[in-house]
């Protein structure tokens, strides 16, 4: 081999060599070493870019007798009352109950899904309303506790 060949083949190895380094090190790369923030300031941690997904979620579902009325996520009835329902009241008629933390949302309801406290969670409230179910429907789209002690099926 020739002195000029062999030059000509380390200055292309560095040419290259340098482009990588370059690549690998720019601000933009994700080989870029990391480097360390010197600030006294502390900031909250950035909010998700995405919006987060309802956890809680009421449907619907339609009755010829009753209509269109509101069910839970597991597809059973959901029953409101005038007043409040809690000790052997809430025996049969279960809050409908979330952690806390549940983020509330509706398919095919046009009110105001929320939440208010209750002793060990939170009830889920549809236009204000706290919402119940009836202990004696066995499956979904039962609507066995219409119009029983003052309850009716939540109508959307």
């Amino acid at each position: 081999m020739t002195t000029s060949y062999i030059i000509t083949i380390v200055v292309v190895v560095v040419i290259i060599a340098a482009g990588i380094a370059f690549w690998a090190y720019s601000p933009n790369s994700s080989y870029a070493p990391a480097t360390v923030a010197t600030s006294t300031a502390t900031s909250a941690p950035m909010a998700p870019m995405t919006p987060a997904t309802p956890s809680v979620v009421l449907n619907v579902m339609t009755s010829p007798t009753l209509g269109t009325y509101l069910v839970a996520t597991n597809g059973m009835t959901l029953y409101t009352t005038a007043g409040t329902c809690t000790g052997s009241c809430a025996i049969a008629w279960p809050p409908y109950t979330v952690p806390a933390g549940a983020i509330a949302g509706g398919v095919n309801v046009s009110g105001i899904v929320g939440t208010t406290a209750l002793a060990g969670g939170l009830q889920v409230t549809y236009k204000g309303m706290p919402l119940y179910f009836w202990s004696k429907d066995s499956k979904p789209g039962d609507t066995t506790g219409e119009n029983v002690g003052g309850f009716t099926v939540a109508k959307p």
